[in-house]
């Protein structure tokens, strides 16, 4: 009996974090980071674009014209989106890189206009810019964990060009 030839999802699944044997041993303890709370994380993101866009965001709205919130929406359904891809295919770790890094220029920006805020007009808005800074640890420690990883990628390369083939 022939066996039949893998369909397109499932060439696909096999160069994503959830095919068996994605995360090597030496990063198993991180396999639950990368498997759900990362890409649950970068679907959060979109659905915050998604809010964004359609409800706006009356903090900055104060600061920015209407344009700007909207722009800033759809930024965050994009670097989401991206952000998503790169977690899922371990490949694409560059476009998480870049993503992640817009995200957290963006979560730092949106801290300090509503710190300002707090400061100026609306104290109640000091809670949300504290919550939001604390949305930006995540990306930022997966950007320091992407750094590690390419480190690592770069030595064993290096030492591969150094050990003479059998």
């Amino acid at each position: 009996m022939t066996q039949k030839p893998p369909s397109r999802l499932q060439r696909l699944l096999r160069h994503t974090i959830w095919a068996q044997g994605a995360i090597p041993p030496s990063e198993w303890k991180y396999r639950n980071l990368k498997r759900v709370w990362l890409p649950l994380y970068d679907v959060g993101l979109v659905y915050a674009g998604v809010l964004a866009v359609t409800r706006g965001l009356p903090a900055l709205e104060l600061l920015f014209p209407l344009w700007v919130t909207i722009t800033l929406g759809w930024l965050l359904i994009i670097l989401g989106a991206a952000c998503f891809a790169g977690v899922a295919v371990p490949r694409l770790w560059r476009l998480e890189g870049s993503g992640k890094s817009i995200v957290l220029a963006v979560l730092v920006a949106y801290s300090v206009a509503l710190t300002i805020l707090a400061d100026t007009s609306s104290p109640t808005r000091g809670f949300v810019s504290a919550i939001t800074a604390l949305a930006c640890i995540l990306p930022a420690w997966r950007l320091d964990l992407l750094g590690e990883e390419r480190r690592e990628r770069a030595l064993e390369a290096a030492l591969a060009k150094e050990t003479p083939a059998p």
